[in-house]
């Protein structure tokens, strides 16, 4: 017995830690997996959704960008206080090539899209209006109450 582990102990060791890696990269994958779909909207719902009789507001956004960050509170604010919003959030960073080809080519966006965050909403499958940038929630407020969303 002495004879098969000194002769096979290298090959067992790379086993071994061969199986510990492949099983710990799964495990990462995984859980990446999970983190991406809960913090990026379905695209193909906002579509749909977006070519209802209702409004429909939009978020592009980065995970990185810090003005992105700053304004999803405030977007989560107005959405707890007009429970009736239908809002989504997407992070582009996130989405797959043909996610993001189909959030940015759905509404003809190329003229006044400069960045992130940008709020597009939408009626009916029409772009109504936009924000290009991070706003206070009042603005946010007024911008939803002079296209007829909420009133004040």
């Amino acid at each position: 017995m002495k004879n098969f582990w000194e002769k096979y102990k290298v090959v067992i060791i790379v086993i071994v830690l061969l199986a510990a890696f492949v099983g710990l990269s799964f495990l990462l994958e995984t859980d990446s997996g999970n983190n991406t779909m809960s913090s990026t909207d379905s695209v193909s719902e906002w579509v749909n959704d977006s070519l209802k009789e209702e409004y429909t507001i939009a978020v592009i956004a980065q995970t990185a960008c810090p003005f992105c960050e700053m304004y999803q509170p405030v977007v989560e604010s107005v959405e707890s206080q007009y429970e009736d919003l239908n809002v989504y959030w997407f992070h582009t960073d996130e989405l797959s090539n043909a996610d993001y080809s189909t959030l940015s080519g759905t509404y003809d966006i190329s003229d006044t899209f400069s960045g992130t965050p940008y709020t597009m909403l939408t009626y009916h499958g029409v772009l109504i209006d936009y924000i290009s940038g991070y706003v206070e929630e009042s603005e946010l407020i007024q911008f939803l109450v002079d296209n007829g969303v909420i009133n004040e």
